[in-house]
């Protein structure tokens, strides 16, 4: 976390210092109030509250002397309160890690690292009385305190001379171990790491003395049998076991392997084809074992480490056993503060016992089951229904709140449950499934105002299931829809047909792909995961056993950006995690400190007391309990406390009622009444009856019927059908959410799903924070008394961060989806200002996957023309800046700029396009401007003359296409071209014809490239060729045409002009080409020339001068049409995080002019908020008289986009380097790989801070 300290340094100077004196000013406050003897019982819980907060987030910020006082201020004001004592002892055990990390730390001076020497022993000291107050608390805790006090006593020993330390360093040794062996009941997982972590400092395992190697084994084993799902303990149990030769390293392994086994695919393909098969390996080592060919067996162990150490299953598992003073943090204070001062001083009053209405809708006492859907796309909930006899019922509202019978079908299968989802992405036989872009005039002038969107006009499928399987219908309640297309079922092989004993199914994204693919809960497979093709067509993924699940929920429960589920087991109540390891790899495990709950029925995620943190509320027939976390980093989601609450709570439904922010739980008791318990910040508040009439019923769904603000309920009891009308009256304020689409180049983008189904949104109103899960088209928030809300963020499932300033309350919010672009970007001073110019590292992508499992090929460099206009001289120096602004990764190995002085006559252009190296020499053209000529005529796809628009570069772009499937992929499109005579005349003469092109692209990203291969209904994408005519063609895309240059590049990125020799592809009988393509590309001119000598040209390679990362934030888009790409403007940026924080760590702050001076695998490594800031030297020659100057900037280096499909896409590491043969390195690349790990580890010091994005209130 040291790094974290650093990244702190990255925010401007003003930021850190109102930070600074928000803190201090807080701090005095609360001492001034604490000695105000006229305070009230109001303002003292308030006081408290307040110095609580501030002194967790001094701690999470690693401040740490600014949270001493506020920790130490709490323990006079609550000295008897366990937690804070706690957050007390383990903020001293951060500030003696920050000390014991600076005394090693090679970046800072000896007087420095002296310094933090000198002052580690007293705070050693300081750190041992906290942690000894803390164990006089709670006794009872003794696992926590060993843990602190070992931590503790291990940067003790490391101050001792050498041979002291290590006498020291193994009675902390045996202490731990010993505890382990003794205990075997007790949780001590938490030891694991403090123990691996000894026995290393000890030596090298296989040269250690046999009792302490023998005494370190048997720990680990038990540990491992303790906690049967922790990879890393099992690991390391295996690697003990074998180096001590003991015959159970046999089991050890094998129960290695097991646990790793989810991740079999992502071994596989890091082994790169140097091992046949990774169950092969695991069984040769374990009959290596049986024949005690010790030597062997180690080497084979030594292969399986490398393939599983570095994935993110045993990163997470190693954190688990080893976490970091963080994640034990304790919120039980702040919970009990939060619930004293509402308490004592309530914003508003809302004792007000909740109140129906109900309303009959089909009085029909054969009705099973009923469910809120948007039939009609009106943003009135409908309802659908399905019988006792398994008749299916579309009901649609009227716009009086009358429901209507609009049609019906036999389900086919006996129903036990039924959800409505989006279940396509592209549908050839319902077009109007497929966003379409308005046909492109040639001859209109752009609009600015493009963000006027479209609603989505997408109708879920429903998905009935049961003991006989699933089914799937259409619907479609729009008048104009035909009466047997409003209710039909799907007849398609589904992939689903195999399915039996249904219980339950929820609908979510699971690779990210942007369709919604179907988490199955059975009876006698346990859980099955159906991956959607995007057109309700579904493949199996493999899924870990399981047992019955009654109850599924959605979510990124540990904040690292793919989609997790949350599971009840039937009858034990136990609660599961089936965890996302991305790439279609899941494991199961039970959520250690979640008790299991006899009979649990329901579950709901929720973050109750706003922490940051998702909770789990559970109810069922024997009580209900709210399962308390807090998650300190990405992928670190733990378990604090648990509050529980006694009766039945049969039949669950967690909906805000009143609006005062806070969810009330709607259950039934055993005597069949109704009640509802108010949840608080503290955990369950009064359970109250519920007045109206009757509607008990099963299973109740929530949906706003009459759209008043408040939710409404719906459901079937002895009545038929029943609306519950929400009657509560208090005057409390909402917001209600419903994401869409929009009518520009994001239509139809297929990056997330319609609805935006496993979103996160985020609300902050006045000091507070509430969070959901998106689950439905429209998500609902109560705001209590508050009139006015401050922000709402939403995090997509692919990562884009979009924020909203002060949305209006009582309103439904139709937000907008934009996108996410790829690669940095490049801006030069012009003399006025630092103006964008485009972006770079184009054709260097790094585990970007076209398809699954094939990754495209990189090239490392570049050379970019970088036009005059944009390079002005300052001081003597040419003034550039690289931006790192998008949510991905860059590494620049080496950067030159280069100035070419020419005549004015003259342009200059670069080989430079996307393509392998062969199709991008580095040259520099010379064309005489003069020669350069137009097409004689130019045509786009439909025939349109485009002539006009593509004869000059003026940002009049043609697009080719009418309509978009995804982003990034067109139905075929071209633009036609007629070869001037006077090119073709002069290749007569020999002469090489160069076709001069300048365009924009929007790509793909890895998630769509794998929705594309997934979906058989959608071609692949087809890059840039030439085409000319031939008759005699026969069988071609185009009848009549074939392709003479298959692959000829692309521009990469924003605009850029490529050239392309067309020489040999020329038909001089028919002087036509036809540049086609199926990617989403824009033309701006088009033109064709010979080339001229370059002995015109003044070459001088610039020296750098100065080259240094800084923190700058992100800069204001500007989009000025719809066919125009992004541009940026630099002087207004927002230094607030725009993107989920990557993992690993980044180069430090200050000069890197060394790291970029050459190719030599030594690199900068930014990422989003990031620049380089570079200048220059202006040579000593001037321009010629005459002349003018351009440049070429020469980049080498690589880009990783952070994209959930992306190979390691979300950590910094590995780090590329110059002769690797592919990305991520595979075995045969390791040591060299570790190797360039190894040179960065003093360069790279600072990583992205996860609490300044999920930021507290």
């Amino acid at each position: 976390m040291k790094s974290n300290q650093t990244q702190r340094r990255f925010v401007p100077f003003t930021l850190l210092a109102v930070v600074v004196v928000a803190i201090a000013a807080a701090l005095w406050w609360a001492a001034n109030r604490t000695g105000d003897d006229s305070s009230t019982p109001a303002a003292d819980h308030e006081n408290a509250l307040q110095t609580v907060r501030v002194a967790l987030a001094a701690t999470e910020d690693l401040d740490g002397d600014a949270a001493d006082k506020a920790w130490s201020r709490l323990r006079q004001m609550r000295p008897d309160d366990v937690a804070v004592t706690r957050n007390w002892a383990l903020n001293r055990l951060l500030i003696v890690d920050r000390l014991a990390e600076q005394t090693e730390n090679r970046s800072l001076s000896a007087d420095q690292r002296q310094a933090a020497r000198t002052a580690l022993p007293d705070r050693i000291a300081e750190a041992n009385a906290a942690v000894d107050a803390f164990g006089s608390l709670q006794p009872d805790a003794d696992v926590l305190t060993r843990w602190m006090k070992a931590r503790v006593d291990v940067r003790q020993a490391a101050l001792l001379p050498a041979a002291i330390a290590r006498g020291a360093t193994r009675r902390v040794f045996d202490d731990l171990a010993d505890f382990v062996l003794e205990h075997p009941d007790k949780d001590t997982v938490i030891l694991a790491g403090t123990i691996w972590d000894l026995v290393n400092r000890m030596g090298i395992i296989e040269d250690l003395p046999a009792d302490l190697r023998d005494k370190a084994a048997d720990a680990l084993t038990q540990l491992a049998e303790s906690n049967p799902d922790n990879l890393f303990v099992a690991v390391q149990a295996a690697q003990l076991n074998l180096a001590a030769q003991r015959p159970a390293a046999a089991q050890a392994i094998e129960n290695a392997a097991r646990l790793a086994k989810a991740i079999q695919p992502e071994m596989k393909a890091r082994a790169g084809g140097a091992i046949e098969s990774i169950d092969g390996l695991v069984t040769q080592m374990t009959d290596d074992i049986a024949q005690q060919d010790w030597q062997t067996a180690n080497r084979g162990f030594g292969i399986w480490f490398n393939l599983v150490n570095a994935s993110e299953l045993m990163k997470a598992d190693r954190r688990r056993a080893s976490p970091h003073p963080l994640d034990r943090i304790s919120f039980e204070t702040i919970r009990q503060l939060s619930m004293e001062a509402q308490n004592e001083s309530p914003v508003q009053a809302f004792d007000a016992t909740l109140s129906f209405r109900h309303v009959v809708i089909d009085d029909s006492t054969d009705a099973r089951s009923v469910i809120p859907v948007d039939l009609n796309v009106d943003l009135r909930p409908d309802l659908v229904s399905v019988s006792d006899q398994n008749e299916i019922t579309l009901w649609r509202q009227s716009d009086s709140g009358d429901f209507k019978r609009i049609a019906d079908d036999a389900a086919g299968i006996n129903v036990a449950g039924m959800i409505a989802t989006d279940l396509f992405m592209v549908d050839r036989a319902a077009p109007d499934k497929v966003k379409v872009l308005p046909p492109a005039d040639p001859d209109a002038t752009a609009t600015p105002d493009f963000s006027v969107g479209l609603r989505h006009n997408v109708v879920p499928t429903l998905v009935v299931y049961g003991d006989e399987g699933i089914r799937l219908f259409g619907m479609d309640g729009r008048d104009t829809t035909a009466d047997d297309r409003r209710l039909f079922a799907v007849d398609a092989a589904t992939g689903l047909e195999d399915v039996r004993d249904v219980v339950k199914v929820i609908a979510g994204d699971l690779e990210g792909d942007g369709d919604l693919d179907l988490v199955v809960a059975t009876r006698n497979d346990g859980l099955r995961l159906f991956i959607n093709r995007g057109t309700r067509r579904f493949f199996e993924a493999a899924a870990p056993a399981t047992g019955t699940m009654v109850d599924l929920a959605i979510v990124d429960i540990d904040r690292d950006l793919d989609l997790d589920i949350v599971a009840v087991e039937e009858g034990s109540g136990t609660i599961g995690l089936l965890e996302n390891l991305l790439h279609l790899q899941f494991r199961y495990r039970a959520l250690s400190g979640a008790p299991a709950m006899a009979d649990a029925q329901r579950v709901f995620v929720d973050d109750v007391d706003g922490n940051v943190s998702w909770d789990l509320v559970v109810s069922g027939k024997t009580g209900g309990q709210i399962v308390w976390s807090q998650t300190a980093d990405a992928g670190m989601w733990t378990v604090d406390s648990v509050s529980q609450n006694d009766g039945p709570m049969i039949n669950g439904l967690l909906v805000d009622f009143d609006n005062d922010s806070f969810g009330e739980l709607l259950h039934a008791t055993d005597d069949g009444s109704l009640k509802c318990t108010h949840l608080t910040s503290d955990g369950f508040g009064a359970t109250k009856a519920v007045q109206g009439d009757g509607m008990v019923g099963d299973v109740w769904h929530a949906a706003d019927f009459d759209n008043n603000g408040r939710i409404d309920r719906c459901g079937v009891d002895q009545r038929g059908i029943v609306l519950g009308m929400n009657t509560t009256e208090n005057d409390a304020h909402y917001l209600q959410v419903r994401m869409k689409g929009i009518d520009d180049n994001n239509a139809a983008s297929g990056r997330v799903n319609h609805y935006a189904i496993g979103s996160t949104l985020e609300l902050r109103f006045g000091p507070h924070y509430r969070s959901k899960v998106i689950t439905s088209p429209m998500t609902h928030f109560g705001l209590d008394g508050i009139d006015r809300a401050d922000s709402l963020r939403i995090i997509f499932p692919n990562g884009l961060t979009q924020t909203t300033r002060s949305p209006a309350v009582d309103t439904l919010v139709e937000e907008e989806q934009t996108l996410k672009g790829s690669c940095p970007y490049l801006y030069a001073w012009d003399g006025e200002k630092f103006a964008f110019v485009t972006d770079c590292l184009w054709a260097a992508p790094l585990g970007l996957q076209v398809a699954a499992g094939v990754v495209a090929k990189d090239r490392p460099w570049e050379y970019l023309k970088v036009d005059g206009r944009f390079v002005a001289e300052k001081d003597g120096r040419y003034h550039l800046r690289l931006t790192e602004e998008l949510w991905e990764i860059a590494y620049f190995d080496h950067v030159a700029f280069t100035a070419v002085d020419h005549p004015p006559g003259v342009q200059i252009e670069t080989n430079e396009k996307v393509g392998p190296p062969s199709i991008a020499q580095p040259t520099i053209y010379a064309f005489d401007q003069a020669d350069m000529q137009p097409a004689v005529a130019a045509r786009d796809t439909r025939g349109n003359d485009v002539a006009d628009r593509l004869a000059d570069v003026d940002g009049r772009y043609v697009q080719g296409f009418d309509r978009r499937i995804v982003q990034g992929l067109c139905p075929p499109h071209w633009i036609e071209l007629t070869v001037p005579d006077q090119a073709l005349q002069r290749r007569d003469a020999g002469e090489a014809v160069y076709m001069v092109l300048t365009g924009w692209i929007l790509p793909t990203d890895t998630s769509l490239n794998i929705q594309i291969d997934q979906n058989d209904e959608m071609p692949p994408i087809e890059f840039p060729g030439v085409w000319v005519p031939d008759g005699d063609a026969g069988e071609t895309k185009m009848p009549g045409w074939r392709p003479a240059i298959a692959s000829m590049g692309f521009p990469g990125g924003k605009t850029k002009t490529i050239v392309v020799d067309v020489t040999d592809a020329l038909v001089p009988e028919d002087p036509r080409l036809r540049i086609r393509t199926s990617a989403q590309i824009y033309w701006d001119a088009a033109k064709f020339t010979n080339r001229r000598g370059d002995d015109a040209l003044v070459v001088h390679d610039l020296t750098m001068d100065t080259a240094e990362v800084g923190y700058r934030g992100f800069s204001r888009r500007i989009r000025t049409s719809l066919q125009q790409p992004e541009t940026y403007d630099y002087h207004i940026a927002d230094a607030d995080p725009r993107w989920p924080p990557l993992q690993g760590s980044l180069t430090g702050p200050g000069d890197v002019s060394d790291m970029l001076s050459q190719w030599d695998d030594k690199m900068v490594v930014i990422s989003g908020g990031d620049e380089i800031r570079l200048t220059f030297k202006v040579p000593d020659s001037p321009v010629p008289d005459g002349y003018v100057r351009d440049f070429v900037l020469h980049c080498v280096g690589w880009d990783k986009d952070a994209d959930l499909n992306t190979l390691a896409g979300q950590s910094a590491d590995p780090l590329p380097f110059r002769h690797m043969k592919s990305y991520p390195p595979t075995l045969a690349d390791q040591d060299a790989a570790a190797q360039v790990m190894r040179s960065h580890a003093t360069s790279r010091n600072r990583r992205q801070s996860f609490r300044r994005f999920w930021h507290r209130p």
